[in-house]
């Protein structure tokens, strides 16, 4: 499918939108770019029914103990 791509970049993030060129102009894909982490997000069904089923208590994080853990994940 043809598309437009649209380019936000801000000193070392870049984000490339990829929307589509015919019909409604749905985001198909994003390639992101931080600091040379890279990452693609692509998107489909739209309209589409999605079930969704929360995390059990056993498996949610508060969002203070995410942060700690993550900033001290060796690098």
């Amino acid at each position: 499918m043809p598309t437009t791509a649209i380019v936000a970049h801000q000193g070392t993030t870049t984000d490339t939108y990829f929307i589509a060129a015919k019909d409604k102009p749905y985001v198909l894909r994003l390639d992101s770019n931080r600091a040379g982490h890279v990452s693609t997000t692509t998107y489909d069904s739209f309209g589409a029914p999605v079930t969704m089923q929360l995390p059990t208590e056993d498996r949610i994080v508060s969002m203070k103990d995410f942060q700690t853990k993550v900033t001290t994940l060796p690098r």
